[in-house]
C-alpha cells in the first residue's frame, strides 16, 4: 500500500462521541468520558489506579459495564456484548478500549 493514498479524517470531533471506543494496544484499561451508559456503577478502588505514560496519576470517579450493541459492517445488529470494568475519566477526549485486555478476555 502507498501510504500516499492513505485517507485520515481532518476533523476528529466524532471522536468525542462516548459511543466510539478507539482500540488502543498501549492501554491498560478501558476509559471512557461519559458515564451516561453504564448499566453498573461501582466504587473505584486502589485497583482502578490509572498512570500515564509521563508517570502523572490519571483522576477517575467511577468504574461501571455498559451493555450496548455489535453491529456488522454494513450498521446491523448483531448481538448484544457487554463491556466491563470501563474507567470514567471525565477530562478524557475521547473513549479507548485496551486490546491488550480485551485480547486477555
Amino acid at each position: 500500500m502507498n501510504s500516499s493514498n492513505t485517507t485520515f479524517y481532518k476533523n476528529t470531533k466524532s471522536l468525542e462521541d462516548p459511543n466510539i471506543f478507539i482500540g488502543d494496544t498501549g492501554a491498560t484499561c478501558y476509559t471512557t468520558n461519559s458515564k451516561d451508559d453504564f448499566c453498573i456503577i461501582k466504587k473505584v478502588t486502589k485497583y482502578d489506579n490509572i498512570v500515564d505514560a509521563s508517570g502523572n496519576n490519571i483522576e477517575r470517579t467511577v468504574v461501571g459495564d455498559i451493555s450496548n450493541a455489535k453491529c456488522n459492517k454494513v450498521g446491523r445488529e448483531v448481538k448484544n456484548v457487554i463491556i466491563k470494568d470501563i474507567v470514567h475519566i471525565p477530562r478524557t477526549g475521547c473513549s479507548l478500549l485496551s486490546l491488550t485486555k480485551r485480547l486477555d478476555q
